[in-house]
């Protein structure tokens, strides 16, 4: 037998993510008209934090008269976008290239994080085929957060919830 040990993807610089307001079709969002479309953010240089949708699924436990087992079955799965922090400039005018995604992530706003891994976040642009997570997201309050641990390297940044509020997508793939 044969014992294969891939070599695996770095995922240091290797992961994009970006802010759309609108996209028509989950499986296929348009990489040209939706996820670089002018009203899309590019948030991957402005986070500063850990970045990941968390998946959980529960169990329940499933009994039977004729056995001394307890098995268990699997039961819904909650997706979560754990709190996110990112760069801001609190004197930059609206509009500025600083603040597009404090101006763009306000409260109660909807759209989509589209998420791609595996390929350079600077390097590569968005191109059609490649394979993205869609997750439908409702934005938090912005929680403007100061210099925490007298940090003299510490830049300021907000930290943001943002709420899943539809099914997500998976390896959907991008359309020209």
């Amino acid at each position: 037998m044969t014992v294969v040990f891939p070599e695996g993807v770095s995922a240091e610089g290797n992961i994009r993510v970006a802010f759309v307001p609108a996209i028509a079709d989950l499986d296929a969002p348009k990489a040209a008209t939706e996820v670089k479309a002018s009203a899309a953010v590019d948030l991957s240089c402005y986070i500063t934090s850990e970045f990941a949708v968390n998946r959980e699924q529960s169990t329940g436990e499933d009994r039977r008269l004729c056995s001394k087992e307890v098995f268990q079955t699997l039961g819904r799965v909650t997706n979560s976008v754990p709190a996110t922090e990112y760069v801001y400039d609190p004197q930059a005018d609206e509009g500025e290239a600083d603040n597009k995604a404090y101006d763009t992530l306000k409260k109660d706003t909807n759209g989509f994080l589209v998420i791609r891994y595996g390929l350079d976040a600077r390097e590569v642009d968005w191109a059609a085929d490649q394979k993205v997570d869609v997750v439908p997201v409702t934005c938090g309050v912005q929680a403007k957060l100061g210099n925490a641990g007298n940090d003299e390297f510490a830049k300021l940044r907000i930290q943001q919830t943002f709420a899943v509020s539809g099914p997500m997508v998976e390896d959907a793939v991008l359309a020209a």
